[in-house]
């Protein structure tokens, strides 16, 4: 019985040496494997700005764009990624912002476009913050001078899929 508990015991070592060296050979290389150059489609998801719900602010996303995904550039390389989004013309959104780094910055309105941003992204694995300027004009019911506010979600990204 002493034997077989040993056999049982090496063969446990072995598999979970043999399953952690699995995982440090696979976990990096697709941790810091970005698509090549060329343009693809990414899903996402609006998501609240701290529940893992729904974001009002996906009612605003313009699903007849790429299917409702969005558009990614990859350029230099894998070395410079650009995500670009499209909301729908009566969104109200006249103002569009991710976090970077240690703050918000303003996303790119696409020229020739009112309702379309880009901005530099690249850690798909990761929820990104978001907030979007509303501004609804008046009257309305409760605001005779119309209303505005900013509105906080997050994205969260899935697929990539060549174009």
């Amino acid at each position: 019985m002493m034997n077989h508990t040993k056999s049982l015991n090496k063969t446990f070592v072995t598999l979970m040496a043999t399953l952690l060296l699995v995982l440090a050979l696979v976990v990096p290389a697709h941790a810091a494997t970005y698509p090549d150059d060329g343009d693809y489609t990414v899903e996402y998801s609006v998501l609240h700005a701290v529940n893992n719900v729904t974001s009002m602010l996906d009612a605003y996303r313009d699903t007849t764009f790429y299917g409702g995904k969005a558009f990614l550039e990859v350029s230099g390389s894998g070395s410079t990624q650009t995500v670009t989004v499209r909301f729908t013309n009566d969104s109200y959104i006249t103002a569009f912002e991710v976090e970077l780094g240690s703050g918000y910055v303003p996303a790119t309105l696409v020229s020739g476009t009112s309702f379309t941003y880009s901005f530099p992204y690249s850690d798909f694995e990761s929820l990104l913050k978001v907030r979007a300027y509303i501004e609804i004009p008046g009257p309305l019911p409760g605001f005779p001078d119309g209303y505005s506010t900013w509105r906080e979600a997050r994205f969260s990204f899935g697929t990539i899929d060549e174009i």
